[in-house]
């Protein structure tokens, strides 16, 4: 989905990621996942289909309401959806906010995980600490204050990118840097990098993500307490990239990155705010139980929906997300849906795409079940729409070239302008990321996550400042500024424990003593 184009095409993916696609209907794919085989080909096995029967009788997932009834679409023209009215006066943020940049930053990357970070980077600082460098030797510990400092250095370096890290402390006039060298030196940096870790290496868990998972689920926690949704909400999917060894890659032909972490994200359209994500390790069973009867996308809907259901919420998303089961699932647990519709979907309808029979430009179809709704309209190709939260109606409005007016269904407009909540996040985090190639997976996602931080905490200033015209671009610096002005340059103590400040002692010796031989 593209920040910049209506819905004039279908959108349609990869079969292999749902439960309840048809095997014998072939797909194209557009924006849909597919996973490259040196590493994910377990995660792409094809999932079995307990029917392949497109006919419209058959039974919708136990534990509905409506388990035994048939899916029998009849032509609709005049549907109207019951819709039960959103209380919009309890949405807004939970906490006060005001304050300067940094303030607002500090209420999502809060103290818990600044500290939460320094241990676990200390820890592994020690539990690496038998090899024979001298870097080792002269480490000493970190703690919050300088924690922040390094972050700072990092927001630096994606304001003014270099080639190599190594040269912002260069003395080349063409590439000095004078600012970072004062703020932190180049050895301290790479030192902290070095060990910088989130998690306990001495307590394996078995998840995948167990790397930081800690922090991850602390950070999303902070996100959900800071919000009351609003009405309108989106899903939909990122890639962040990487290009290194990882079991739950994933290769996506139609992203820009291609290859990278898949993530999911659900927004609060009225502010952009994200509200949580959730990382891709594979289809697991265990940690989405739903993915039998409604597919992996609208397993991954149900998990990140959890909080929002029985509270008349409204969602949109793509195709890769939406069925009639899950649009009705959600209706009988008073949440509404909107999005995109695949033609080859179970327990749906469409209009025959070829013969004498097939539709005609600016031809429209209109099908109701149990409360759901399909509509299919034909413009430069046939767009399906599934809602329960909308009549049918079309309105015109300008085209965009030409200066004519095209008349459209009020789902695509609804959707078109709901459904970009993920688009926009993902332009703005692009701007002056903190990420650079790394080797190690979970530092990459660490960064990620500071981005997300600061992204969020400016989503909150703008709303606080309506007046003002605030710039991604300032707010970063100002950031910046007053967290290098907050930190006062003292002398950082070392805490060692007397075994390691002797080995460290007796490295040292060493290194002098090969040094002058």
């Amino acid at each position: 989905m593209l920040m910049d184009r209506d819905i004039d095409l279908e959108e349609v993916g990869s079969p292999d990621m749902f439960a309840d696609i048809d095997d014998e209907t072939p797909l194209s794919s557009d924006e849909d996942c597919q996973n490259s085989p040196p590493f994910s080909s377990r995660d792409m096995e094809s999932e079995e289909m307990s029917d392949k029967n497109l006919a419209f009788t058959a039974e919708t997932p136990s534990g509905l309401t409506a388990s035994t009834a048939p899916w029998q679409w009849l032509t609709d023209p005049n549907f109207k959806a019951h819709v039960i009215d959103f209380d919009d006066t309890r949405s807004g943020w939970r906490l006060p906010f005001s304050g300067t940049e940094m303030e607002l930053f500090l209420k999502l990357f809060t103290n818990e995980i600044q500290h939460e970070v320094v241990t676990q980077t200390n820890a592994f600082a020690d539990q690496t600490g038998d090899c024979c460098t001298r870097r080792w030797s002269s480490w000493q510990e970190l703690n919050e204050q300088e924690l922040l400092k390094f972050l700072a250095v990092r927001m630096l370096m994606g304001v003014n990118r270099l080639p190599e890290m190594k040269q912002y402390w260069s003395k080349d006039p063409l590439l000095q840097y004078p600012i970072i060298s004062k703020i932190m030196k180049q050895d301290r940096y790479f030192e902290i990098l070095k060990y910088l870790h989130f998690s306990d290496n001495t307590r394996p868990s078995g998840s995948k993500l167990q790397k930081i998972g800690t922090i991850w689920d602390l950070c999303m926690n902070n996100f959900q307490k800071t919000l009351r949704a609003h009405k309108n909400l989106s899903i939909d999917e990122s890639l962040m990239l990487y290009k290194g060894r990882l079991s739950f890659k994933q290769y996506i032909p139609s992203k820009r990155s291609r290859f990278g972490i898949k993530i999911f994200s659900i927004v609060d359209e009225a502010t952009g705010f994200l509200l949580n994500s959730m990382i891709y390790v594979g289809k697991d069973n265990q940690i989405l139980p739903d993915i039998k009867t409604f597919g992996y996308g609208g397993a991954i809907v149900l998990k990140l929906l959890e909080p929002y259901l029985n509270k008349f919420y409204h969602l949109y998303c793509d195709n890769y997300f939406t069925s009639p089961v899950l649009a009705k699932y959600l209706l009988e647990k008073q949440t509404y849906i909107c999005g995109t519709l695949r033609k080859n979907r179970k327990h749906t309808d469409p209009p025959p795409a070829r013969g004498p029979n097939k539709m005609k430009p600016g031809e429209v179809i209109i099908k109701s079940c149990q409360g759901v709704m399909t509509e299919y309209w034909r413009d430069k190709k046939v767009v399906a729409m599934i809602s329960t939260c909308h009549d049918h109606s079309m309105e015109s409005l300008p085209q965009r070239y030409g200066g004519g007016e095209i008349i459209k269904p009020r789902t695509v407009l609804d959707y078109n302008k709901f459904a970009r909540g993920i688009d926009y996040s993902d332009m703005m985090k692009k701007y002056y990321n903190i990420r650079r190639k790394s080797m190690k997976w979970y530092r990459t996602l660490f960064f990620y996550l500071v981005d997300l931080c600061i992204f969020n905490s400016f989503v909150i200033y703008k709303s606080f400042h309506v007046g003002t015209k605030a710039k991604f671009l300032g707010f970063r610096l100002n950031l910046i500024r007053q967290i290098i002005g907050s930190i006062q340059p003292v002398q950082i103590t070392a805490t060692i424990s007397p075994t390691d400040q002797q080995n460290r002692l007796r490295l040292s010796l060493s290194l002098k003593t090969k040094k002058n031989s």
